[in-house]
């Protein structure tokens, strides 16, 4: 049987995950003409699995409670707003 992952491992992974998504995010703000309000499609998926790991990896953390899932139809903006506050409540919680 596979040993469920301590939370300090399960930190670590949602800390890797969310540099991966600013880095990516990071890549898109430096494209040319990407436009603020583009359908996210995908990313909410990525997005909503990384928020269901970090609302177990950090409970008490009131930010990332409130924090809603994204919709694929949502707007890049949104999402970019989504990771600076998760990225905010993660760097609190350390």
């Amino acid at each position: 049987m596979a040993r469920k992952p301590d939370g300090e491992h399960l930190r670590r992974e949602v800390e890797q995950a969310l540099s991966a998504l600013l880095h990516m995010l990071d890549g898109l703000d430096r494209s040319w003409g990407v436009d603020p309000l583009m359908s996210i499609r995908n990313a909410a998926g990525d997005f909503n699995s990384l928020l269901t790991i970090a609302r177990e990896v950090f409970p008490d953390s009131g930010i990332i409670r409130t924090l809603k899932p994204l919709d694929p139809d949502d707007h890049l903006i949104t999402l970019i707003t989504r990771v600076a506050s998760l990225r905010g409540a993660i760097s609190a919680g350390r």
